[in-house]
């Protein structure tokens, strides 16, 4: 499962900011089963985003990935991350893990722009997504 996870997480255009989980210029969408996910992503691609920018992923790939990501660090990006506990990004990425162990599913969909991420928001609404997220490049913002 880990190459699995690792090749999915690689099509993500930037994944990381200072040694943290930052997939800026995505919506980060929580999705409370697999379902859901698949009607989502076939209603983003037939309003005209393109299949690459929207990636699926279970609870336990975002488990493991996280995991992997602790496992792997260097001293600099140790002491990175370790700055990075004390901002936003953190209090994200520990919500998304603790929902990823509740066995919720995600979507992330290439949104940069505020205006892309409320279209986004409408365009899943009808498949009851749990919360959705903006990573800006400057800052997170939920997407209401």
């Amino acid at each position: 499962m880990q190459n699995k996870v690792e090749r999915k997480f690689g099509r993500l255009r930037q994944e990381e900011e200072w040694a943290v989980f930052y997939p800026k210029g995505y919506v980060v969408i929580v999705f409370p089963d697999s379902g859901d996910v698949a009607g989502a992503m076939k209603a983003l691609v037939a309003a005209g985003w393109q299949t690459q920018d929207v990636v699926p992923f279970t609870g336990a790939e975002i488990i493991t990935r996280y995991e992997q990501h602790q496992k792997n660090q260097g001293l600099l990006q140790k002491l990175q991350s370790t700055l990075a506990e004390f901002g936003q990004e953190a209090q994200y990425l520990r919500d998304l893990v603790e929902r990823a162990e509740e066995g919720n599913q995600f979507l992330m969909v290439y949104a940069p722009e505020l205006e892309q991420a409320n279209l986004v928001r409408d365009t899943v609404r009808p498949f009851e997504p749990r919360k959705l997220t903006l990573y800006k490049a400057e800052g997170i913002v939920d997407v209401v």
